[in-house]
């Protein structure tokens, strides 16, 4: 019974939530261009005309949009930070894709969700999951995704593809499929926001359903997708930006979903080529000589966006997918050496690896799980344990009034039942923030802590007595 519970949660966990969001961007269908094709050859079909019919889904799918986008915002998941959103605004321009500000009235919002994609509604309206950002490391790799994302609006992609695939009763039940499971998981492991936009979402029917099973699971088809990879390299080299990036970004998600379970189930939303011939596709299109190691770093990149990665972080800790976090907490750590919170969510992401052992075995691919096993759970959990009080200590180090790392702390000494110390770090929670949501919880703890302590001591005392009477 617990094989069958833990590999049930494993599918509702990873299956669901994963496939429901990385399509239009990352994992689509590719194809090669022929040897040593120009990017200013390439056939590239900027606002093709729609004849009647197609004028008519057109119409359908904006009042559909609608719907979508009111989810959205309904559900809170819209990120509110005004700098960072001026920020990827500012990355890239009607003027950038070659088109009239008339003609293409975009705009770039980020929601908070912690999944690997990118899509957009005819609106204009391009839609950049936070969890996408910690697998950027430079503003170019990011502006390719929004000139991809930008071809799919100017291309009218989604009202052709609509057209060919009008069986809505289909895309409700595939819908549903992959929303109910990621509810019930979302509403046990994660915040409000998150839970309400995942409910909400399978609320959906007609065309809206359609719409966001297209822009965000399925994706556009090969043909779509290929021409958005060669308009989002065509729009790089026009601005002069670093042709290494869509490589880089490529490798970066072959790598990804080479070390994580469940990147493989989105064939079943649609066929589609790797990473890998992605990579290469674009790497055709690179200066001779010139490598995807080659990408710059990007300081002024990684600080407009450092919140918004640890945000991400924190999530997949909640979620679970706690590999995840490591890998981006890891690559912050070097940049940000003196930020306590980083080394709080590393001491978090540690404590939940060696709290449950069988979250490394649900997300991470037999091989990558192997490794991370090889000499024994015992030796797994000490190198864990050791890790996460390093990273909690480091952190109170820093920044001995960060709340959060003393709640961390206390959760793992009430784990090893050292009730003394659980206490005066519960204690040291309140103390830095006495109007925490959760500062009742966090009282009836104490006081547990406090008469499991009691308890420890008479039973040491009578211990003491019974031997002298021995």
């Amino acid at each position: 019974m617990r094989k069958f519970f833990r590999l049930t949660l494993k599918w509702l966990t990873v299956f669901p939530i994963i496939l429901l969001f990385t399509g239009s961007l990352a994992l689509q269908a590719a194809s090669e261009p022929a040897p040593n094709q120009k990017l200013a050859d390439l056939k590239i079909d900027l606002n093709p005309p729609l004849n009647p019919a197609l004028q008519a889904v057109d119409a359908d799918l904006r009042d559909a949009i609608q719907t979508l986008e009111k989810k959205f915002v309904d559900s809170g998941v819209v990120y509110e930070d005004p700098a960072l959103t001026a920020y990827v605004n500012h990355l890239l321009t009607p003027a950038d894709l070659g088109v009239p500000e008339s003609q293409f009235k975009f705009n770039i919002k980020i929601l908070k969700l912690p999944d690997e994609n990118a899509f957009a509604f005819p609106s204009g309206n391009i839609y950049l999951n936070a969890g996408l950002i910690p697998l950027t490391k430079n503003a170019d790799e990011l502006r390719f995704i929004l000139a991809h994302e930008a071809m799919h609006v100017l291309g009218k992609h989604i009202v052709f593809h609509q057209k060919s695939t009008r069986d809505q009763t289909t895309v409700i039940k595939l819908l549903d499929i992959v929303i109910t499971p990621a509810a019930s998981i979302a509403n046990v492991y994660t915040d409000f926001q998150y839970s309400n936009f995942i409910t909400g979402i399978a609320d959906l029917t007609g065309t809206a359903a359609g719409l966001f099973y297209v822009a965000s699971v399925q994706g556009y088809g090969r043909a779509m997708e290929v021409e958005a990879d060669h308009f989002g390299c065509r729009v790089m080299n026009n601005m002069g930006k670093d042709m290494a990036a869509p490589v880089s970004f490529f490798n970066t998600f072959k790598q990804f979903h080479a070390k994580y379970v469940g990147m493989e189930f989105t064939h079943f939303a649609s066929s589609h080529e790797s990473s890998a011939d992605r990579a290469k596709r674009a790497e055709s299109f690179m200066p001779e000589g010139k490598k995807a190691s080659d990408l710059s770093e990007d300081r002024a990149y990684m600080d407009a966006t450092r919140d918004i990665r640890l945000d991400v972080a924190e999530l997949n800790i909640k979620l679970g997918r706690v590999h995840r976090a490591i890998d981006a907490l890891t690559l912050m750590e070097p940049i940000y050496p003196d930020n306590a919170r980083i080394q709080y969510l590393l001491g978090e992401a540690y404590r939940r690896l060696e709290e449950d052992v069988f979250l490394s075995k649900r997300e991470l691919v037999r091989k990558e799980w192997l490794i991370v096993c090889k000499e024994g759970e015992k030796k797994m959990k000490e190198e864990w344990k050791s890790k996460l009080l390093e990273h909690f200590n480091k952190s109170i180090q820093l920044n001995e009034s960060f709340a959060p790392t003393h709640r961390g702390l206390a959760l793992y000494y009430e784990s090893i039942e050292d009730w003394a110390k659980s206490q005066a770090s519960y204690e040291a929670y309140l103390k830095y923030e006495p109007q925490a949501s959760d500062q009742r919880f966090i009282k009836a703890k104490i006081k547990l802590m406090a008469s499991k302590q009691a308890e420890a001591v008479k039973a040491t005392t009578e211990a003491v007595q019974e031997k002298r009477k021995g």
